[in-house]
């Protein structure tokens, strides 16, 4: 909760910018987890959780805002429980990681999803040079500054 002012100040600035931030705290968190467990530091996940926070806060923050952006009159209720249900889905990774463990080291595993975090955000930020976006009345918008928060 602490990010998401944070986050709105971002998504101000450029719809997309809390995103690419969310995914850029993800991945170092993620790294920073598989430092932890490689170098056997208890003392970084202090610092890891913090990092990861932010990250989830920040992704979930574009999520809810990229929901109200594109949710018809009416729809928005429905589409915040999709959002919400694919988000709670994400709650298993715990649950993934202590079952991937058994057969991969843990600290594989989280450089492993820190690559996958790193793709992602390749993806957005490629996403946010080349797209402009729409209105829910179809309208084109040159300049996606302009649909952030359904400004």
């Amino acid at each position: 909760m602490a990010a998401q002012p944070v986050a709105r100040r971002l998504e101000a600035r450029h719809p997309r910018l809390v995103a690419r931030a969310g995914l850029g705290a993800i991945t170092c968190g993620l790294l920073l987890a598989a430092l932890t467990v490689a170098a056997g530091l208890p003392v970084l996940n202090a610092v890891t959780t913090v990092v990861l926070g932010a990250g989830y806060g920040f992704v979930l923050t574009y999520g809810l805002g990229a929901v109200a952006r594109i949710a018809a009159p009416g729809g928005l209720a429905g589409l915040t429980a999709v959002a919400y249900a694919l988000v709670y889905v994400g709650m298993f990774s715990p649950l993934l990681l202590t079952v991937l463990a058994k057969a991969v080291p843990l600290d594989a595993a989280l450089t492993a999803m820190a690559v996958l975090a790193a793709a992602c955000l390749g993806y957005v930020s490629r996403q946010t040079r080349a797209a402009g976006c729409t209105v829910p009345d179809g309208r084109a918008v040159p300049d996606v500054r302009e649909c952030s928060a359904g400004r």
